[in-house]
């Protein structure tokens, strides 16, 4: 019995290692493909445009309807025309989208991941421009969440097999010819 809560906890805890795994991979993977279903889109009129440089670059638009609730996710961050987002003027109205899944803290907490931006004029960022740059950025934690992933799915049924080879084997165990008890000793 010991034989087998030795290797049935370590068992269960890598198979739940695997599903968080699919649970991440699923989430990491809708990063990088919103579309118009999955975005919404609102409007509003620039009071004023921020861009701040810590360890990363950060721009915040500053709406009448919104407040300072508008920035943009830092792989879109990298690639966008600075000139474009700081030649925003106050007054000007703004079309943008974000992702359903952050409405409600859009409404809540004011504050919204901008997926795509423009102008009457001019688009600023696409959505295929985001999903774009979100592809490039997550494609390191998805290779890493994936060989996370299956290398639990195996260690679980490692350890969920190991007793079954391990009795298996003291079964069918054989000795080699000859005396290996001796009674008289």
């Amino acid at each position: 019995m010991k034989l087998t809560k030795k290797y049935l906890i370590p068992a269960i805890i890598f198979f739940i290692l695997f599903a968080a795994m699919v649970g991440i991979n699923d989430e990491i993977s809708a990063l990088d493909k919103q579309t118009l279903h999955t975005t919404y889109e609102f409007t509003a009129t620039v009071t004023d445009v921020e861009v701040r440089q810590g360890a990363e670059l950060y721009v915040t638009i500053h709406t009448e309807e919104f407040g300072d609730a508008l920035t943009f996710y830092s792989s879109a961050t990298k690639h966008l025309n600075l000139e474009e987002i700081t030649a925003l003027k106050k007054g000007q109205v703004i079309t943008f989208r974000i992702e359903n899944r952050w409405l409600q803290r859009f409404a809540e907490a004011g504050l919204g991941m901008i997926v795509a931006l423009k102008t009457e004029e001019k688009e600023i960022l696409s959505l295929t421009e985001h999903n774009q740059y979100q592809h490039e950025s997550v494609m390191p934690p998805r290779i890493a969440c994936l060989v996370i992933m299956f290398g639990s799915l195996a260690l679980g049924w490692y350890f969920l097999l190991k007793p079954i080879i391990n009795l298996h084997r003291k079964k069918n165990k054989q000795f080699p010819s000859g005396n290996f008890y001796r009674g008289d000793r």
